[in-house]
């Protein structure tokens, strides 16, 4: 872990993980209380239309991700982070429709559209990382990826949503659960720029690795 640890890249990539799934463990917790609490709808309701708007932008974020990085990855390494970054910051407008509609299927629109672009980084994220790790340390890049994506992502996303949530409801009531997502607007961008800043190293980073793999 230190020998990965010492990739500057390496070290960017952890926090856009964290980030990252900070953005969708948020969401996809707190989302049914805010249709139900906002636009009324019971539980019945609202599991199969929220169900088809988070799988499908879940399922083909990840789809469109994984193909157009390859894609354009090929010409250059860094299109991966690229792909990453314009996606996660291209989900702040939506995320604002999904919130700030006052439509139940425009709302429900921005969500698919929102969890469909926040998702674009988990395939670059991956990639990248497993091209810079040496092959005898594939393993452990993937479980440092898996704890920053599941460990702390699932356990911060939606308790810190809450603790906001808890902070604001005796002055806002019902719509405390819209201004305490908000802070997943903040964290898209951020996890956006930290994508784009880690191609400053990623070309050196991958090239260090490819001449250690060739040299043993």
């Amino acid at each position: 872990m230190a020998e990965l640890w010492k990739l500057k890249s390496m070290r960017i990539l952890l926090l856009m993980a964290m980030f990252g799934s900070f953005n969708g463990y948020a969401i996809l917790t707190w989302s049914p209380a805010f249709f139900i609490r906002l636009h009324g709808l019971t539980a019945a309701e609202l599991a199969p239309r929220i169900g088809v708007a988070t799988a499908t932008g879940l399922f083909l974020g990840n789809i469109m991700a994984g193909r157009i990085s390859d894609v354009l990855g090929a010409r250059d390494l860094r299109w991966y982070m690229r792909v990453s970054g314009f996606g996660s910051i291209l989900a702040v407008p939506f995320l604002f429709v999904f919130l700030f509609s006052n439509n139940v299927y425009a709302a429900l629109a921005g969500l698919g559209a929102t969890q469909l672009l926040l998702t674009t980084f988990m395939p670059p994220l991956f990639t990248i990382s497993l091209t810079l790790a040496p092959v005898r340390l594939r393993a452990t890049t993937s479980m440092m990826m898996g704890m920053a994506l599941y460990v702390v992502g699932l356990s911060f996303g939606p308790l810190i949503i809450g603790m906001l949530n808890d902070w604001l409801t005796p002055a806002e009531g019902i719509t405390a659960v819209r201004h305490s997502l908000l802070i997943v607007a903040a964290t898209l961008t951020l996890c956006g720029l930290l994508s784009l800043l880690a191609n400053r190293w990623i070309v050196a980073d991958a090239q260090a690795a490819t001449a250690t793999r060739q040299m043993t």
